[in-house]
């Protein structure tokens, strides 16, 4: 990778410590574009989720969102001490029971870095102890301090507090990086639409649905058919306009691929000077479509400034990355294999050569 590159990235490298399945792992080098491989329950989504949380400099409503996501809960105690259940923030840490970290750390290895300490609740009598021992899911993290740099901030658990830990005030936090997140299913949100209608990013959008449907797209748009009365739930839909046909077409009348290219080019129009994060990144594409989708990411990410890391577990989207890769003029795309190991799992980082041969030679990376 060239030095430039380098320089101008949020995470040139990263290291993670102690988050939920990963003891310990180290990726010395990240691209403008890294692309995780690796077998299921390895630890791809696992980085994606500690990028998010490093990103939001561990915002208490961002861990909220990522242990939902997971339908990560626990049995709680209020101030009345009444069991409730909420997300349960020691979810995120390693291992579980009396073996438990206390600690995590995520951040650019040797730079500023991200860091949740748990505290363990002094006052609770045995008898509330043995309650949420017995409980189905058991909690047992009473506070989080969140360290970024030489900033910290001990935020109180959901356990002892009738208010949740998601809705701390936010004042004096440091300043977040956007991070983008798209997951495996079709993308809902369509509130950026407004800042995208007739302008480049508009065609943008238009070009990345070319892959999959040719020239026939000449125009798209994104319509609400919420009902009249005030407060009726938002339908927002994107229809399509195709050459020689009477009317608009929904998107979704096209499958999954479509809506897949769809989200993913939002995504890069709302992430620039930012990360985007991109998890199963093949859902729904055609083999055939591999290239040209990796093509119009590593372009989008260089001209935007954006730092993208994605997963998958198709042999044809690696072959693909690897493709566009290599045939860029200025290296930004790095594959990362992680391998499962005792403890946690190591990752494996392939060079601009290794990703041409592999490519050439069909040799097995995933």
């Amino acid at each position: 990778m060239d030095t430039e590159t380098s320089a101008t990235l949020h995470l040139p490298s990263l290291e993670i410590t102690g988050f939920r399945g990963l003891d310990r792992l180290t990726i010395p080098r990240l691209g403008r574009v890294t692309l995780l491989a690796g077998r299921n329950a390895v630890g791809k989504t696992t980085v994606l989720d500690a990028v998010r949380l490093f990103a939001a400099r561990g915002l208490p409503r961002v861990l909220a969102d990522l242990l939902m996501e997971r339908d990560e809960f626990a049995a709680c105690l209020v101030e009345d001490r009444s069991p409730v259940v909420a997300p349960d923030a020691a979810a995120l840490f390693h291992r579980r029971g009396e073996d438990r970290e206390t600690r995590i750390a995520i951040g650019p290895a040797g730079g500023e870095g991200l860091a949740l300490e748990a505290s363990q609740p002094d006052d609770w009598t045995d008898e509330e102890r043995k309650r949420l021992v017995r409980s189905p899911l058991g909690a047992d993290v009473a506070a989080l301090r969140i360290k970024y740099d030489r900033w910290s901030e001990v935020v109180p658990g959901a356990l002892l507090k009738a208010k949740p830990f998601w809705n701390y005030p936010q004042r004096d936090w440091p300043p977040a990086l956007w991070c983008e997140s798209l997951g495996p299913g079709v993308p809902e949100n369509l509130a950026h639409w407004g800042r995208i209608a007739l302008t480049d990013d508009e065609d943008f959008l238009v070009q990345s649905l070319r892959l999959v449907l040719d020239e026939r797209v000449d125009r798209l748009a994104v319509v609400d058919d919420s009902g009249p009365r005030p407060g009726s739930r938002s339908n927002r839909r994107v229809i399509v306009k195709l050459s020689g046909h009477p009317g608009p077409v929904p998107l979704k009348r096209f499958g999954d691929g479509a809506a897949r290219l769809f989200g993913a080019a939002l995504a890069l129009t709302r992430s620039r000077g930012g990360l985007l994060v991109i998890d199963e990144a093949e859902n729904g594409l055609h083999y055939t479509v591999h290239e040209a989708f990796w093509r119009l990411v590593l372009k989008a990410a260089r001209e935007g400034g954006i730092q993208v890391l994605a997963t998958t577990h198709s042999w044809d989207c690696i072959v693909g990355f690897a493709r566009a890769a290599t045939d860029c003029k200025r290296a930004d795309g790095v594959l990362v294999r992680l391998e499962a190991e005792d403890p946690g799992c190591r990752p494996v980082v392939y060079s601009e050569d290794e990703l041409r041969v592999a490519a050439e030679q069909r040799i097995e990376v995933r």
